[in-house]
């Protein structure tokens, strides 16, 4: 079902993928060297007026809380918008449970724009808490943080 056109970019279409869409957005992560949506998984793609798919992002399921994981915009998309668009889509269902990331060091304040807060991991649910702590351990400079749903206020 796709999710109507952001006032950032009128440009993009944002849809949550079905059986089909999920195939290709899967496909497209893979092409990219990122890990495909399971079959619990919501995964969100965002296509441009020619219905070319530029990126996509998923939502795994774990320890009943969702994982924000794979946001990935084509190199030649990027800075235009398209992962803040796209996250902004993902909201109405990331809105419904408590939806956690692990956002790199130099990622926070965009994630934080987007209604992220850094947490501290012993808030963690267990299953993400374990994870968390093997990135740390193989030196990954990232951070916990949790969505706070903000009043929707309309286009």
């Amino acid at each position: 079902m796709p999710h109507p056109r952001s006032q950032l970019n009128k440009d993009l279409i944002i849809l949550q993928a079905d059986d089909l869409q999920k195939r290709l957005g899967n496909q497209f992560l893979k092409n990219h060297k990122q890990t495909p949506a399971g079959k619990q998984d919501e995964l969100f793609v965002v296509k441009n007026t020619q219905q070319t798919l530029i990126g996509a992002a998923r939502l795994e399921w774990i320890d009943h809380a969702y994982w924000l994981r794979n946001v990935y915009i084509e190199e030649n998309s990027r800075r235009q918008g398209i992962g803040s668009t796209l996250i902004m889509g993902m909201q109405y269902v990331m809105g419904t449970h408590p939806t956690y990331c692990f956002a790199y060091e130099h990622l926070t304040e965009f994630y934080e724009k987007l209604g992220f807060n850094t947490i501290s991991d012993s808030v963690l649910p267990v299953s993400l808490k374990e994870k968390f702590q093997r990135y740390l351990n193989q030196d990954k400079k990232i951070c916990a943080m949790q969505f706070s749903p903000k009043p929707f206020k309309g286009y």
